[in-house]
């Protein structure tokens, strides 16, 4: 066991998530949607999320969660982050609660980055991540979270070392909502990397 910790969310940190998500919502609805559609549409579901349920149920019974590709640059960073710089990693996300989705994200994690996280701990979305959080960095002196919702970031304020909010636009109403003052905002996989390194 290290004495540090790097702790990941999934979707938009670790796997590209919206542009698959598009896809689906353009089969689902039956039409191609512009780049202008589809980001009002991700807008949208993010401030009024049952208004998609029936998405929702359809998204998961696709095969889409076990083929999501790595966000540029994120399995380098990850194997560099284990063996150069000694952390351990771990993945904190929110997802259904369905077992069969559980075991698609976790055999598309292990495809495209190994065994190296451990734990991995999904929760369903309505879950906080607070409680999870706390076991997961009890015993190491230092520890990151790297999440795109800021509002999960806010959650854990005081449990772990150092809260890092993966930028991204759809999220951004909410980083303007809170008081983001005692996090970090970075922006690719190479700003995950250096940061870590700065601080270790």
């Amino acid at each position: 066991m290290s004495d540090k910790i790097v702790i990941f969310d999934v979707d938009e940190v670790l796997l590209s998530f919206w542009q698959a998500m598009k896809g689906e919502y353009q089969n689902f609805i039956g039409r191609i949607l512009s780049n202008e559609e589809a980001d009002a549409t991700i807008s949208d579901y993010l401030h009024n999320p049952m208004k998609y349920r029936d998405f929702g149920c359809y998204f998961e019974k696709t095969k889409v969660l076990q083929h999501l590709p790595a966000i540029d640059g994120m399995p380098e960073v990850v194997k560099r982050l284990r063996n150069e710089a000694g952390c351990d990693l771990a993945i904190v996300s929110a997802i259904s609660s369905l077992p069969e989705v559980l075991e698609m994200r976790k055999q598309n994690l292990k495809e495209i980055f190994g065994d190296v996280f451990n734990p991995v701990v999904c929760i369903r979305r309505e879950q906080s991540k607070e409680a999870v959080l706390r076991e997961v960095v009890a015993g190491y002196d230092m520890s990151f979270f790297v999440d795109d919702n800021p509002r999960n970031l806010q959650a854990v304020e005081g449990i772990v070392t150092y809260r890092v909010w993966m930028a991204n636009k759809y999220h951004q109403f909410i980083w303007d909502a809170i008081d983001h003052s005692r996090m970090s905002v970075l922006y690719n996989s190479r700003d995950i990397l250096d940061y870590v390194l700065a601080k270790i």
